[in-house]
């Protein structure tokens, strides 16, 4: 996958802040359970959304240690099974990523109204 040696070789510079989306994640888990306290009318669709969010940031991590720990190709069984397992989470990652700014415009537009 091209793409995703292009943005491995694009995000080594912040790899090494890998852990730091557990963080977001942990921060956008309390505003998902908050949400519907703050906006009771809040459409659930638009709460089911929000999950996305913690879902791309630890895709993020994932993606972002994998970044950081990235080696040469290998051969072999082992690494087969490992570029299987790198390709999963980055498709992983781009699906919530489209989520969440699927749910950023969303949530905006829903603010927008009220």
């Amino acid at each position: 996958m091209k793409m995703k040696t292009r943005i491995y070789r694009f995000i080594k510079p912040i790899a090494h802040l890998y852990p730091v989306p557990v963080f977001l994640a942990m921060a956008q888990a309390v505003f998902t359970f908050v949400l519907p306290l703050i906006y009771p009318g809040l459409d659930a669709a638009y709460w089911l959304l929000s999950f996305s969010g913690c879902a791309f940031w630890l895709t993020s991590f994932v993606l972002l240690k994998q970044a950081h720990h990235a080696a040469e190709p290998a051969k072999g069984f082992k690494a087969r099974i490992r570029n299987y397992w790198e390709n999963l989470m980055f498709m992983l990652w781009l699906i919530t990523s489209v989520l969440l700014v699927i749910w950023l415009l969303k949530i905006g537009v829903f603010l927008l109204q009220n």
